[in-house]
């Protein structure tokens, strides 16, 4: 029996990820050093990462705003 190769291991490891943030869009962001500064020390506090804290505000300010399309429960 032929064992499988390791690329097709990680392969099949990444299509079965249930992290929401692999089928996400990549943008790129330029701020300057004094915001940049001040989100890492909220996302230290709140202990998420740069990139999540900036997800988790702009998400919010969607919702406040009520420009986010509610996700369809399951039921």
């Amino acid at each position: 029996m032929q064992r499988p190769r390791c690329a097709a291991i990680v392969n099949a490891a990444r299509s079965t990820s249930k992290r929401p943030w692999r089928n996400g869009k990549h943008s790129l962001l330029r701020l300057d050093p004094a915001t940049h500064e001040a989100l890492e020390r909220w996302a230290d506090a709140d202990l998420r990462s740069l990139n999540a804290q900036i997800e988790f505000l702009l998400r919010r300010a969607l919702q406040d705003a009520g420009r986010l399309r509610k996700e369809k429960s399951e039921s």
